[in-house]
């Protein structure tokens, strides 16, 4: 982990943090900054049963179960034009060749996703869609999301 400062519109510099967060995500694949000009600060996720209610004429409710429903997860984050004292391509052009390299259609196998340190929570799934959009075009700053559709544990099997 590191800690991010400005030093000019579009450039930051990290200094390696030597406390540990209440929360680690490792990305496979995913350099970290400043390999990649992008910092991940949000990551949101949504699963759900996949089931039936019957209501019959005699006021009986039945339930299927079918197990669960494909997941999806969100990982998103800024990006800055550069790191201080490199060049080379900015964290949005990194973060597009990041898609275009692991999105289902190219790469086409499941990318590994641990939330936390002990890797309970961690999921897999396909990287579907990317979206980002320049938010301080001043500073240089823009926001990025890549989406993947995440599987139950027992399917990842």
């Amino acid at each position: 982990m590191a800690t991010l400062f400005v030093t000019s519109p579009g450039q930051v510099v990290a200094f390696k943090d030597v406390g540990t967060l209440p929360l680690s995500i490792f990305l496979e694949n995913w350099p970290g900054f400043p390999a990649i000009r992008a910092a991940i600060t949000a990551v949101s996720g949504a699963t759900a049963g996949n089931y039936q209610f019957l209501h019959t004429l005699r006021e009986f409710i039945y339930v299927y179960v079918f197990g669960e429903r494909v997941g999806e997860l969100s990982i998103s984050g800024m990006a800055f034009s550069s790191a201080c004292g490199t060049g080379g391509k900015s964290g949005v052009e990194q973060i597009a060749d990041y898609y275009n390299k692991y999105r289902i259609s190219s790469y086409g196998k499941l990318i590994n996703v641990q939330i936390g340190i002990s890797g309970s929570a961690s999921l897999r799934g396909f990287l579907v869609d990317m979206q980002q959009n320049i938010m301080d075009t001043q500073h240089q700053l823009s926001q990025f999301k890549l989406t993947f559709k995440t599987f139950s544990p027992e399917a990842n099997r």
